[in-house]
């Protein structure tokens, strides 16, 4: 909240030491009284300009920011549609959540986009009076208890009356000076696939490793300035009150112990899970698209940009296989030109995206592709199946990478790509999951199921994790976001038992089918999610002490996940598989913060860290920590 920011300087401003606990007692509740003081006046200040804008005069309701580019629409008989990116909407609501909204508030939308679980919607307007109408209801009243903050992100012409997307883009080029965009590497219009998933293929390799290590030690340096200044304030807070118990020290590690490079046979075309997008290479002034092509979009839709990239040999992180694949898709595509690919700008076309998945050691792949078929008649997506099948699948001439077992399909009628959780695979030929073999054992993996991209480099993160825990029989070891199984499978043979805890249901089931078709019996998982199950797996445990590995996805885990493994003593060791090391302070600080009222328990230590570069020629990196207590 804009709030915030005064409150934290009136916190700054407190004393550090006191002369007494009086003294101390006064000075804290001086500063509670600033904080009211503050946020009083700011809230002062934000209700007032929203009473005078519901006035019944004109100026009042034209009080929002204008919403066009300086100069732009010199000709006024030319349409204008407007975007508004709105903020710190509620992330549960769906879209037609988001249209009842707009509905009950008369705000006339030429289009909306609600992606779920995202804290932001954008809408489009064919006028800059139905965005300003729009601008100020969406300041005036919240969305299920969230104050709305919009942003414009552009204007343009109307679909209707508008030029060439090219001709436009030239033109807002061209009113910045030549300086601002001389360099390609910042012009998104001269980037191709390859720059976007192999951005450092042009680097030597060993100078890739060090600028990781480096980005690596700079997360760790910052986490551990971060768990400082928590220890600090809460020492602070707690002398201020009369506090006579110090705050132990939670500081952490500075740099790490190693970093596991790849080895240079496995360095290219590695990724075992490629999502490849349908698209338009580029626009031209001459003609709104060009052919349709399918590989890897190139910048952000909320940025303007909507182009893809074809998929190429030079994509060197894309497999071998998705790259045949593309190319057969190609001829598909060639053979049912009625069947358009899907148009970011318009939201509409049958081909949206295709998924190839595969095991590199058993040669098993399968494609899943995703459509929308609300204009399509019955019989020609049945034509146009036929025709990927054929092609996908020949009697002759098939892939010489990996052997295709299985089509799937997904339909999805919304405005973005993004599938959801619930958005199911339905097979047209042969199976859905494939089976891949890592550290002696088969797993058999889904579509929707997760699974490390490098197979080699996610072998060797596991025998390392196994070696950090120093598990043994008397050790019952938690898997947290286990995906299908593999991390609590490779390492049951060493404690007494493994729990695994993962919230896809497909996912658990592929990690029960894995544990029954290796042999394991000391297994169990859990549907649901982490901080919800983690009680329970303790349970499950008894007396044994338990080692927690948490693997969670990129965005990283709630706050809730900390403070539910803190209330468990049981746990003594936690490593902790970081995705993104630009997320390690936020993720870190719930389980290493001091004690308090709302984390309680034991607090961890970050003792030591390694690096391993799981995504060669890119700028990512995993970061494995282990905290202990």
């Amino acid at each position: 909240m804009d709030h915030e920011r005064p409150i934290k300087r009136a916190r700054v401003g407190v004393a550090e030491d006191s002369v007494s606990s009086v003294f101390g007692s006064w000075r804290w509740w001086n500063d509670r009284a600033t904080k009211w003081i503050t946020a009083g006046r700011l809230l002062l200040d934000r209700v007032v300009p929203l009473h005078g804008r519901m006035g019944a005069t004109d100026s009042h309701k034209m009080s929002a920011p204008s919403l066009s580019f300086e100069g732009d629409h010199a000709k006024q008989d030319v349409p204008v549609a407007v975007r508004l990116k709105v903020e710190n909407a509620p992330y549960y609501a769906s879209k037609k959540e988001l249209m009842k909204y707009l509905q009950l508030h008369k705000v006339d939308a030429a289009n909306a986009k609600k992606v779920s679980e995202q804290e932001f919607f954008i809408v489009r307007f064919d006028s800059e009076e139905k965005a300003q109408h729009a601008w100020h209801v969406f300041e005036t009243h919240p969305w299920k208890k969230c104050i709305l903050k919009p942003h414009r992100l552009r204007v343009e012409e109307n679909r209707d009356a508008r030029e060439p997307l090219r001709e436009r883009r030239t033109e807002l080029i061209g009113t910045v000076a030549p300086a601002a965009h001389a360099d390609a590497a910042d012009d998104v219009s001269l980037l191709c696939s390859a720059d976007v998933v192999a951005p450092l293929r042009k680097i030597p390799y060993e100078v890739q490793c060090a600028q990781k290590s480096a980005a690596l030690c700079k997360a760790l340096r910052t986490t551990h300035e971060a768990l400082k200044v928590e220890t600090e304030r809460m020492g602070k807070e707690r002398r201020l009150q009369g506090g006579k118990h110090a705050v132990a020290d939670t500081a952490s590690i500075l740099s790490l112990d190693a970093f596991v490079e790849c080895p240079e046979d496995e360095r290219m075309f590695y990724r075992n899970k490629n999502d490849l997008t349908f698209g338009y290479e580029k626009w031209t002034a001459n003609e709104a698209l060009t052919a349709p092509t399918l590989g890897f979009r190139i910048g952000r839709s909320e940025n303007g940009e909507t182009r893809v990239g074809s998929i190429s040999d030079e994509c060197l992180t894309a497999s071998k296989t998705a790259i045949w694949v593309a190319q057969r898709m190609m001829t598909v595509l060639s053979q049912v030109p009625e069947l358009p690919v899907w148009n970011q700008e318009t939201s509409r076309g049958f081909w949206r995206s295709i998924l190839v998945r595969e095991g590199f050691r058993t040669r098993q792949c399968v494609v899943s592709l995703q459509i929308c078929n609300a204009e399509v008649s019955p019989d020609m997506e049945t034509r146009a199946k036929k025709i990927v099948h054929e092609a996908l699948m020949p009697a002759t001439d098939g892939c010489p990478h990996a052997d295709i077992i299985g089509i799937c399909y997904q339909v999805n009628k919304e405005m973005n790509n993004t599938a959801a959780l619930s958005m199911a695979h339905t097979v047209d030929v042969g199976v859905e999951h494939f089976v891949e073999q890592i550290c002696g054992l088969q797993f058999r993996i889904g579509m929707s199921s997760f699974f490390q991209v490098h197979t080699g480099m996610a072998e060797r993160l596991y025998q390392f994790l196994g070696e950090w825990a120093s598990l043994n029989e008397q050790t019952v070891l938690l898997d947290i976001c286990c995906g299908t199984g593999t991390i609590a499978l490779s390492q049951a043979a060493a404690v007494h038992h493994v729990i695994g805890i993962e919230m896809v249901a497909s996912a658990v089931a592929d990690a029960i089918h894995n544990a029954e078709q290796n042999g394991i019996k000391n297994a169990t998982f859990l549907v649901g999610k982490a901080e919800d199950m983690i009680r329970s797996a303790v349970k499950l445990a008894g007396d044994k002490d338990c080692v927690a590995i948490v693997d969670p996805p990129r965005a990283g885990l709630g706050s809730s996940v900390g403070r539910a493994i803190r209330l468990n003593p049981q746990i003594r060791k936690v490593i902790y598989v970081c995705c993104d090391s630009g997320r390690l302070a936020e993720n870190m600080v719930p389980f290493c913060k001091p004690a308090s009222k709302k984390f309680s328990g034991m607090p961890f230590r970050l003792t030591a860290a390694r690096g391993f570069d799981l995504f060669p020629y890119t700028d990512h990196s995993e970061l494995v920590v282990l905290l202990e207590r």
